[in-house]
């Protein structure tokens, strides 16, 4: 008997589940329902020991090559060959994650079977040539590889390196004082020999949770992990995660950083809460944090933000940990002490009033959430998957985990007062830490191991032999449902404008509207930017502020957004669009339509110093987005040098609104009266019933009620349309932009002439992606990733992030047409690349994605015959097709532009920049 089955249990709206045990101690998972998108994972206990960041190098190495699959980069190959709704392995503070998900039985074996060969015999071992690319190598001047790229790219942000400061002291002599994903500083002591003795000890079946989700058949599947692998093995001591210390007393500690920046200053306080394993109290220390920093009237930014001593703050919980956390950030802080800090912040728990009203909205958002089942990117197996392990990677095997209507009506009993004084004002286990710049130049980090490049290129100059690579490659064509998506639409007339509406069944009406903005763009297309931030940030004519707070989160997903941006038409022509999306509980479409049309039509915009507070907070919002996340900056600036479309993101949501939104903080008491102005009128005409466009996804039964609803919404006005059509473009081209931070984020941008869309595009694309960049930026080049994109519009970009290289990456991307030219791939290998391309075209579409799609095809003038048609294109391609584009390509980067935003000192070093400036 190789299984006990130890558990099971029925959870409403989830499915049956089950747990075994298996001989050698390994616990396996089965959340059985009618899912087809299975999802299964293997999970490792790794607490770390130090800041190597060892279990982050295993989890990228693991998946280079294992005994049965001898490839140097399966996971890429997965990528490519397999139907896949998920891919991927993650490092966690204490555990280790491989999940995958599919809706194909065939992939999903495929899948399962390379993930579990990877774990259990990965080739590292016989090639240390894997440990040196991933992890860390030298050249003799540059420390390189994969994980050191990515985390030197993770701690360019200080309030990340005042994070990993506040870990050490607060939980100093446990596994959480350490980063599970490497300090950079720290990464290059690992050695080999110890990243060989940390796997053997940690990656065993007894250390492991296997999990399986969906409509499958678990005795298939138990009969094969014990079979092809679990017998392999004995049964070990299993890994646990230990707990800390707690202090007598808080701990203050000050920090330094070093920057290109301005001065700014971070304070952080965080809490190691008194309660664990509890996810009642956990969502409910959730609510808590965004009462106190979050909401619009947050208690913490009346007294922190509002009177002058940060320029912005937030809070996170963090549950992830068999000790949750609670942290409050503070940006630029100026000169304010830790001490002042505290007894602020003490004084202020001491008298807290939190509004029942403002809890119970918070709840009722949470309800939409857990009920809608939209979990991001992660499919609803996966989200289930990672809510266990929260707990079972502690050894508590409790399924009422995922019991979320138990769980909700569990919340409402809390006392959220009485919880937040016990784990803040009555707990000792708190670090009040500060962060400064200093302004030294970074450590040298000494380098004491051999070069090894000759094992490094060694091992990079291997071929995978055809026979391994169709190990993975074994789907075929037929294999594949040869359809498109077809959805259950019908175009309606609302006042003589479009109304779409998909039919869907659901619990939640999704609900779109769209307004031709081309009036406004060329005068107030930044102001609407503004006008889209402060919205829902002022009281109403019938509402205060904390009233109307609390019915946008009674009523709405917090996924509701407003936006500043363009609509493509099939013309290729485009127009600037303001746009307003939100998903409602059906029992509250009402009461959410009738604040929808107070909040359009009754704001105040005449409180100057509320206006004032919040350009105040959006500009540092930006600041702090383009030090987040510059890949996607870098991308808008560089689209904007060749596109008039793109040129309007970008002064609208790019590094030139950054510009424009500093230049009005900067003088923003001289300007108060114009901005107040220019907000009126936009509300006032920004809604012209001519302009405007409708979509909505629900239950055919709502669609007159919907319909009823929307007559009623009151700031809609009929007035003429000029249609002015926006235009421009940025006269510097070539440009770079420095930030804090070690690596760069490079931008290429080319316009193809005479363009015309084939659906092999998205095979030619797939090719590029996961075989010549993976190469050549991933793999050789150390950069953690890179991208290709090419849009109907005849605009292609590449992009690389946390990347060590600035011409060389560039150098690659120009050598793209060469590639194509000598493209020399077998008949088998295509078939294999238009599979993984209808992966990413067939994957499953989520309700809130079907408006986006409709939309698309409305404006794009996409019916079934001509989606049919681009199919047929994609499932045709030929070779031969694909070599022609090299001389597209050739032709289109003759007359291409770059952008990096990245290093000062590899910016300052190059040459093929026209124009160099730090942000």
């Amino acid at each position: 008997m190789q299984y006990n089955l130890l558990k099971k249990e029925s959870i409403k709206n989830i499915g049956d589940c089950f747990l075994y045990e298996h001989n050698t101690g390994a616990k396996i998972i089965y959340v059985k329902n009618e899912d087809k998108n299975k999802v299964f994972s293997i999970s490792f206990t790794t607490p770390p020991e130090d800041n190597t960041g060892v279990f982050h190098i295993l989890e990228h190495c693991l998946l280079c090559g294992s005994r049965k699959y001898l490839l140097k980069e399966p996971f890429n190959l997965l990528d490519k060959y397999t139907i896949n709704t998920y891919l991927n392995a993650i490092t966690f503070a204490d555990k280790t994650v491989y999940p995958i998900g599919s809706t194909n039985e065939k992939s999903f074996k495929i899948l399962i079977d390379v993930y579990l060969d990877a774990v259990f015999f990965p080739l590292i071992k016989e090639k240390k040539g894997i440990f040196l690319q991933e992890g860390h190598n030298y050249d003799g001047e540059n420390i390189n590889g994969v994980v050191y790229n990515e985390m030197v790219g993770a701690y360019a942000s200080p309030d990340d390196v005042l994070d990993f400061k506040v870990m050490q002291k607060l939980f100093e002599g446990s596994c959480y004082s350490f980063s599970s994903g490497g300090y950079p500083k720290n990464i290059p002591e690992l050695t080999y020999e110890k990243f060989i003795n940390i796997y053997d000890k940690y990656y065993t079946p007894s250390n492991s949770i296997i999990y399986f989700y969906g409509d499958l058949d678990i005795d298939y599947y138990l009969d094969y992990l014990h079979n092809e692998y679990l017998s392999f093995f004995k049964k070990k001591n299993s890994i646990e995660v230990k707990q800390s210390k707690c202090f007598e007393k808080p701990i203050f500690i000050e920090e330094t950083y070093t920057s290109y920046d301005e001065d700014i200053n971070y304070i952080q306080v965080t809490y190691k809460l008194k309660f664990k394993l509890d996810i009642v109290k956990n969502i409910a220390f959730d609510i808590l944090s965004d009462i106190l920093t979050e909401n619009i009237n947050a208690i913490l930014k009346e007294v922190f933000l509002y009177n002058g001593m940060c320029s912005d703050l937030t809070s996170y919980l963090d549950d992830d940990l068999l000790e949750p956390t609670f942290s409050i950030l503070l940006y630029d802080t100026k000169n304010i002490s830790l001490t002042e800090i505290k007894e602020k912040l003490e004084n202020t728990l001491k008298n807290i009033n939190i509004d029942s009203l403002y809890i119970e909205s918070n709840i009722n958002s949470l309800e939409l959430y857990f009920k809608e089942k939209d979990f991001g990117y992660k499919p609803q197996g996966l989200f289930y998957n990672l809510e266990l392990l929260k707990y079972m990677n502690y050894g508590v095997y409790d399924f009422s985990i995922l019991d979320f209507d138990e769980i909700i009506h569990n919340v409402r009993k809390i006392d959220f007062k009485n919880l937040l004084l016990e784990n803040t004002l009555e707990n000792n286990n708190v670090v009040f830490a500060s962060l400064k710049k200093e302004n030294k130049l970074d450590e040298k980090i000494e380098y004491n191991l051999s070069q090894n490049l000759d094992i490094l290129k060694e091992y990079q100059n291997e071929v995978d032999m055809e026979e391994n690579i169709n190990k993975i490659a074994s789907l075929n064509i037929n294999d594949i449902e040869k359809d498109i998506l077809k959805l259950d639409t019908k175009i309606l007339n609302f006042n003589r404008r479009p109304f779409i509406f998909n039919n869907i069944n659901s619990e939640i009406t999704y609900f779109d509207i769209i307004v031709n903005i081309n009036d406004f763009s060329k005068i107030y297309g930044q102001y609407i930017s503004l006008y889209i931030y402060l919205i829902g940030k002022l009281p109403t004519k019938n509402y205060s502020l904390d009233k109307l707070e609390q019915c946008i989160y009674s009523y709405f997903s917090d996924k509701t957004r407003t936006c500043n941006g363009v609509v493509s038409l099939s013309d290729m022509s485009f127009f600037a669009s303001f746009s307003f999306s939100t998903r409602i509980l059906n029992k509250n479409l009402k009461n959410a339509f009738s604040l929808i049309s107070e909040i359009f039509t009754n704001t105040i915009f005449e409180d100057k110093s509320l206006i004032k507070k919040n350009i105040l907070q959006y500009y540092n919002k930006i600041k702090q987005e383009i030090f987040k996340y510059p890949n996607t900056y870098s991308i808008k600036r560089a689209l904007s040098y060749f596109c008039e479309e793109d040129f309007y993101i970008e002064n609208v949501d790019g590094i030139n609104f950054y510009y424009w939104i500093k230049n009005l903080a900067e003088n923003i008491d001289k300007n108060l009266d114009d901005i107040v102005e220019k907000l009126n009128y936009i509300n006032n005409n920004i809604f012209n019933i001519n302009n405007s466009y409708f979509c909505v996804s629900a239950n055919k039964e709502m669609e007159k009620d919907i319909f009823k609803y929307v007559e009623c919404l009151q700031m809609f006005k009929n007035l003429k349309s000029e249609n002015n059509v926006f235009n421009g473009m940025i006269n510097t081209t070539n440009e770079a932009f420095y930030i804090n931070s070690n690596v760069n984020y490079n931008s290429k941008v080319a316009k193809i002439n005479d363009f015309i869309y084939n659906g092999n595009i998205s095979v030619l694309k797939t090719i590029i992606q996961s075989d010549y960049i993976w190469t050549k930026i991933r793999t050789e080049g150390g950069a953690y990733g890179g991208d290709l994109t090419i849009y109907e519009k005849g605009i292609l970009y590449f992009n690389s992030y946390s990347d060590p290289n600035i011409e060389k990456t560039y150098k690659n991307f120009d050598m793209i047409s060469t590639y194509l030219k000598n493209l020399n791939i077998s008949e088998k290998e295509l078939q294999t690349y238009i599979i993984g391309t209808l992966n990413r075209v067939d994957a499953p579409i989520k309700n809130h994605k079907i408006n986006e799609e409709a939309l698309i095809r409305y404006f794009h003038k996409l019916d079934n015959e001509k989606l049919e048609i681009r199919r047929e294109q994609l499932l045709n391609t030929t070779i031969s097709e694909l070599k022609k584009y090299a001389e597209m390509f050739d032709s289109a980067l003759k007359n291409s532009y770059i952008c990096t935003i990245g290093n000062k000192e590899n910016i300052q070093n190059e040459h093929i920049f026209n124009y160099k400036k730090g942000l």
